[in-house]
């Protein structure tokens, strides 16, 4: 991605203070779901021996049962990104390790709620959108160079495991963001303007008006969400003319850092993950149960 590709995308970020991370669930508008989620965090052993070796920065251990692995990613990653030792290892620091560590915390999080039915899935996703040219041209088998479309791929996903349906999407990078920006945000958005606009009805099209994205950069995790009206839907698939007002444009808001080594950003992090998972559960239960009384409404 570079600059002009971003601008494309007609996408404003508003600036949230990192000051304001911890108001994240208010302007997520998670409410009850985010109640529940405390609730439910809160009364968990295996969550609360984890938020304790957190804290006294303990070695990895069996003792916080399903939090172990993630536990012991995130020190990994902490110890590789502040390595003092001269002790040559095979591997340096990579993407492949804070990706992991991002999808089994979320995973054990979602673990901590009885009967949810969002998965955590490191599979890497293939998102696609093309212009209304680019069909056309496709179609008729002369593909213009000039012409484009949006590609992205995910760094995992939280799914349905009734229908498989994505409901968020996650991004990982092997150091802190302040490194990547501002290509890394060019590159979210892409992602999730992607994500946006991948045909109705496919396993791999989000909420209709908006996108989450956790994202993990080195010992660093975020959640972003993506604000999409469907005039700017419309726009970009050449059905109606630029939007011309800067609340048709794509808003997106970011909260973080929540730092892997800081107990409270840990215990704060965990609940938005599930408060979203849940509140992707109740939306399927309702998408599901709609869809079974369409054919006897018909009739």
């Amino acid at each position: 991605m570079e600059e002009e590709d971003f601008l494309h995308l007609k996408a404003v970020w508003q600036n949230v203070e990192s000051t304001n991370k911890s108001q994240a669930h208010i302007h997520l508008r998670l409410g009850a779901w985010f109640n529940k989620a405390s609730q439910d965090l809160d009364n968990y052993p295996d969550f609360n021996r984890y938020l304790s070796a957190v804290q006294r920065r303990d070695a990895p251990s069996s003792r916080i049962g399903m939090f172990w692995a993630a536990y012991e990613q995130q020190c990994q990653v902490a110890k590789s990104l502040h390595a003092t030792s001269k002790v040559k290892k095979a591997y340096g620091m990579n993407e492949e390790l804070v990706n992991m560590s991002l999808v089994n915390f979320i995973q054990a999080v979602c673990a901590c709620h009885p009967g949810l039915d969002i998965n955590c899935n490191p599979a890497r996703v293939h998102l696609t959108f093309d212009f209304r040219r680019v069909k056309d041209e496709k179609q008729a088998k002369a593909i213009d160079s000039r012409v484009h479309s949006l590609s992205c791929e995910t760094d995992g996903l939280l799914e349905s495991t009734a229908t498989g349906r994505m409901y968020a999407i996650l991004e990982a990078k092997a150091r802190p963001r302040k490194k990547h920006e501002p290509k890394v945000s060019w590159q979210e958005t892409a992602q999730m303007v992607t994500a946006a606009l991948n045909e109705r009805g496919t396993p791999k099209h989000l909420h209709p008006g908006r996108v989450i994205l956790f994202s993990q950069d080195g010992d660093e995790l975020y959640v972003s969400e993506a604000t999409i009206r469907a005039g700017y839907i419309k726009h970009m698939k050449d059905e109606r003319k630029a939007p011309t007002r800067v609340d048709e444009f794509v808003k997106v808001q970011q909260f973080g850092p929540y730092w892997i080594q800081l107990r409270e950003d840990m215990q704060y992090f965990a609940k938005l993950v599930l408060a979203v998972a849940l509140r992707a559960s109740q939306e399927e239960a309702t998408s599901v149960s709609e869809h079974r009384l369409r054919p006897r409404e018909a009739c």
